[in-house]
């Protein structure tokens, strides 16, 4: 039975690793050791992971680049293509070496419980897992059991947090070789064992504060997964269709839209597309799509003069398509939206003179077409002054 001092201490170092303040944590591992006798590989499993933890938050990666294509169809049409998550690169995973030997070091030479057992194994677990060296996490990870505890003593909500990161690397490594059925149902134990001991609406995990997007959030990374691996298994659409749903919405729910704004781009341009071949109600279409531009705007700035945003057009270009007949005013509000993400498109403009006039708002529907004859007659500059000097047109002036 702890001491009252040593409980104060176990509850500030479960709030820290779940708020991830691990820079406060090699303080409170060492006052854990001082007043517990048996508290030493606590205290140091604790310290290893927030090294790990810190280290990691440092990693400068892109997220946009790393998911550009995900959620694309395969050469099959049925399976989607999934990235693993973003691991350190040969190079870099060198600075995990360390971090490796200290946890093995630890077990050597004490006895642990249960619990120490188990945070050992997922901590080593994650150091193998972010290094890409899979099959010693794999390793690190066998034997573990998969089903939630009861109660974690030391860790009582972190404990939970660690149970969804063993279930999800468990969870990749069947994917990569290759067992999407094997996957699916890990993903699925994970969450129902998660969500069990928390708030439903708890399951996604608010993303830690750094200076670079967290390579992976456990919870969100089940999320995501179990949707995904539904939609490449085919086993009726309406089951991955659900599973996205649910994925989208817990997103929109607890985190902000800057936050895996990519991915949630391409899983929610999967779900819209099983919306279409359903002929679901224009209303949930409607929401998925300025859902669509929320995380355009997360994801995007407005553009250099020489530059253009594809993924906008693309969205503007379904947006329409899906809405202009009978939804004109939903339209005509994410049309707004996509110019501040489009430096005056002759695309954007065309679909917004459109909506306008479907609208019935037909003096909004004058103005923009008095911007898009100005946008015109700029372009169309170069094609006279060429013209006029029989220069060939560039690719630019041929298309408009």
């Amino acid at each position: 039975m702890l001491g009252s001092r040593n409980q104060t201490l176990s509850k500030e170092i479960d709030t820290a690793r779940c708020v991830g303040h691990w820079s406060s944590i090699a303080g409170l591992a060492a006052k854990y050791a001082k007043h517990n006798p048996g508290g030493h590989v606590f205290s140091s499993i604790i310290s290893c992971e927030a090294k790990l933890e810190e280290l990691l938050l440092e990693i400068a990666w892109n997220p946009n680049s790393h998911w550009k294509d995900e959620g694309s169809a395969m050469d099959d049409g049925q399976r989607r293509r999934i990235y693993y998550p973003m691991h350190l690169s040969s190079s870099a995973s060198v600075a995990l070496e360390p971090l490796e030997n200290e946890m093995r070091q630890i077990s050597e030479g004490h006895k642990m419980t249960e619990e120490e057992t188990f945070q050992l194994s997922v901590v080593l677990g994650k150091i193998c897992f972010y290094g890409g060296r899979f099959d010693a996490c794999s390793k690190a990870l066998q034997g573990l059991p998969q089903t939630i505890k009861q109660d974690f003593g030391l860790s009582p909500a972190y404990g939970k947090q660690l149970f969804m990161a063993q279930m999800v690397m468990s969870g990749v490594l069947l994917e990569m070789g290759g067992d999407l059925k094997a996957a699916h149902a890990v993903y699925e134990a994970a969450l129902d064992g998660f969500s069990e001991k928390t708030q439903g609406s708890a399951v996604v995990i608010v993303p830690r504060n750094s200076a670079y997007e967290e390579l992976v959030n456990w919870p969100e990374e089940a999320l995501y997964r179990r949707a995904m691996v539904a939609v490449s298994m085919g086993n009726g659409d309406a089951a991955g269709a659900a599973a996205l749903a649910t994925y989208l919405q817990q997103m929109d729910d607890a985190t902000s839209a800057s936050f895996r704004a990519m991915r949630r781009m391409r899983a929610n341009r999967v779900y819209m597309g099983h919306l279409r071949k359903t002929k679901a109600p224009l209303a949930e279409l409607s929401r998925a799509h300025a859902r669509q531009m929320m995380l355009l705007r997360a994801a995007f700035e407005f553009p250099r003069a020489d530059e253009t945003h594809a993924e906008v057009l693309d969205e503007v270009g379904y947006a329409a398509s899906d809405l202009s007949a009978g939804a004109p005013e939903c339209l005509v509000e994410l049309l707004y939206a996509a110019t501040s993400l489009t430096f005056n498109s002759p695309q954007v403009l065309q679909h917004l003179i459109s909506a306008l006039e479907r609208a019935g708002d037909f003096h909004e529907a004058s103005l923009a077409l008095r911007t898009y004859e100005q946008v015109a007659a700029r372009q169309l500059e170069p094609v006279r002054k060429r013209l006029a000097t029989s220069q060939p047109l560039d690719d630019k002036a041929r298309r408009f």
